[in-house]
């Protein structure tokens, strides 16, 4: 086991490392479920807290604004692709092990600062190169906010969301090939829609760097639980899951949406009438690290037949939100659902085996989830649970 002596901690729940990740489309309670992990608690003691927060998207403010906006839970880091990603896990995730939330307050405080200089003294070399006047120096960011738990080392890293991140990459591939045909111009712009000429035209290139620096992301995380007892917690949004359908001999294959799949780089359709696994490399590798991957889906709410006069009532059913834990080569209203998993075994994340594989709240589970955990999706619950009973279990 890992731990850095050096520090003041308080004992991990469990010594097992965890690695969650939840995909799911836009406004399918991702963020929610996120939310569950990072405010669970065993008899008063946080499950996944002080965590550092990878803050990708600006979603995250509003659904895990309780969590983010509390100095003692959690170090704040926002980042705009892969790289900064990287560069947050080093310094706070380092191979002799993760350091304590004023640690990586510090951390973020330095690196932002150097940032700021670095991107201050580029835009006046640019200003030089263009001849006009440069501009002036920016605010230096302020330091975080103090807490009592600053002597905590941090227990877990959130990514919020790896898509969001994976899609930074392809914009900071797209400005280096930029820069790169610039300079083989010898400093001047490119301003061409050739791919020869300038490579950032290419979505291949842009695409192929996204790939390989969220590889490295993916291997940085996994490090991250080779510390015993540390979790990782990843949100990945889908996308369309299409399938080539052949038509008429005379006419052509055309490509129709079955599904969703995990958006994380190119996901190559699958032929009419097989129900196999089709995702993309990068998915791939961050899928084959995880513990566990659920899947987040809304149950819209149809309005069609409810009068104008109910619909603003209480008692009308809206939209209801539910996971899937087991993968199936067809749920309903859902379609195909083949990257999800949940490892059994011995130690506590055992207990995980036990989520409904449809956990919804207006369909009927095993009475011990319902009346123990929730009868509504909560992953979070489900990690205190499953940490009570193995130690109910270990006890006895």
């Amino acid at each position: 086991m890992c731990y850095n002596a050096a520090v003041k901690t308080t004992s991990p729940l469990t010594t097992q490392s965890l690695f969650v990740i939840i995909t799911g489309a836009v406004n399918s309670g991702k963020s929610f479920q996120l939310l569950s992990i990072l405010e669970a608690d065993v008899d008063g003691q946080a499950v996944a807290t002080p965590t550092l927060f990878l803050l990708c998207e600006s979603s995250s403010e509003g659904t895990i604004g309780k969590i983010i906006n509390d100095p003692a839970l959690a170090c704040v880091w926002p980042v705009k692709d892969c790289g900064e990603a990287i560069d947050a896990l080093a310094a706070c995730f380092p191979r002799s092990g993760p350091v304590t939330l004023g640690a990586a307050k510090a951390a973020w405080h330095a690196w932002a600062v150097k940032t700021a200089k670095d991107e201050h003294a580029a835009a006046v070399k640019a200003a030089q190169e263009a001849k006009v006047p440069p501009p002036a120096p920016p605010p230096m960011p302020v330091p975080l906010a103090r807490s009592h738990a600053d002597d905590v080392v941090l227990r877990s890293v959130a990514v919020d969301s790896a898509t969001t991140l994976y899609r930074g990459s392809v914009n900071t591939g797209k400005r280096l090939n930029a820069e790169e045909a610039r300079r083989k111009n010898r400093g001047v712009a490119v301003l061409s829609t050739n791919k020869k000429e300038d490579p950032s035209q290419s979505d291949m290139n842009n695409h192929q760097y996204a790939a390989r620096v969220c590889h490295d992301l993916i291997d940085r995380l996994n490090a991250v639980t080779a510390h015993r007892g540390t979790m990782v917690f990843v949100t990945c949004h889908t996308g369309p899951a299409t399938q080539i359908i052949q038509g008429a001999p005379s006419e052509p294959a055309v490509k129709v949406t079955v599904g969703e799949t995990p958006s994380l780089g190119t996901s190559p359709p699958v032929k009419e009438g097989l129900s196999v696994p089709s995702f993309s490399k990068v998915w791939d590798a961050l899928a084959a690290k995880a513990n566990v991957v659920v899947h987040a889906f809304a149950d819209i709410a149809n309005y069609n037949t409810t009068s104008l006069d109910n619909i603003n009532a209480d008692e009308t059913t809206g939209t209801l939100f539910g996971l899937i834990t087991e993968r199936s080569a067809n749920y309903p209203r859902l379609g195909p659902v083949l990257w999800v998993k949940r490892q059994d075994g011995a130690g506590p994340w055992g207990y995980l085996a036990c989520m409904p594989r449809y956990w919804h709240p207006s369909v009927p589970c095993s009475p011990a989830i319902a009346e123990q955990v929730s009868q509504t999706p909560s992953i979070g619950k489900m990690l205190a649970y499953s940490i009570r009973q193995y130690r109910d279990a270990d006890a006895s």
